[in-house]
């Protein structure tokens, strides 16, 4: 099995493909998501929600062109960008999510013991209820899709730069030295 870094070795992984892949996501992200964000924030009104809603519905098409690159111009199954095993881990991802959320605690508490004038109790339960399906709807899928794009694609394609750019670096030297063995016989 390959180590996560360099999974992006599975499929079609040549330099065009690469750039033509991150062209293909850059333009679903900035172009259509963009697209996205303007025509909502032009048609409807400016409110917290709407813009909330608007930069969150923008990320979709990020994921979009990431399913697309990596299966149609990568070949090679999505669920590689997210791990190197055959199936997801579901286990690892609430241990995760419950160290994440019991670190958060602590450090909440602390805080607002050291400045307990910096909280207050805010609460508007007719905007809290309204807000809070676009929230757990909306949320998991911008932040999994920049997980998905700048720790899993581009960890990946660095990786396979990165190897590249050694073998490039490993090949160059090898022939300097059969360069300098051979020039080196001509010698008086």
């Amino acid at each position: 099995m390959l180590e996560y870094s360099q999974l992006a070795r599975l499929g079609k992984h040549g330099w065009i493909r690469q750039i033509l892949s991150l062209l293909i996501i850059l333009f679903f992200w900035f172009i259509i998501g963009g697209a996205i964000f303007s025509i909502i924030n032009a048609t409807l009104p400016n409110t917290l929600l709407m813009n909330y809603i608007s930069l969150n519905l923008s990320f979709i098409p990020l994921l979009i062109g990431i399913y697309l690159s990596i299966v149609f111009l990568h070949k090679r199954e999505f669920i590689t960008v997210i791990t190197p095993y055959k199936r997801f881990n579901w286990t690892r991802l609430f241990w995760g999510f419950g160290v994440f959320l019991g670190l958060t605690s602590v450090s909440s508490v602390i805080e607002f013991f050291v400045y307990p004038g910096d909280f207050s109790f805010t609460l508007d339960f007719s905007t809290f209820f309204i807000l809070l399906p676009f929230v757990i709807i909306l949320t998991p899928i911008q932040a999994a899709t920049e997980e998905l794009f700048f720790r899993g694609y581009l960890i990946q394609s660095f990786g396979l730069l990165l190897i590249l750019v050694l073998h490039w670096i490993l090949v160059h030297f090898l022939f300097c030295c059969h360069l300098l063995l051979y020039l080196r016989q001509f010698r008086l």
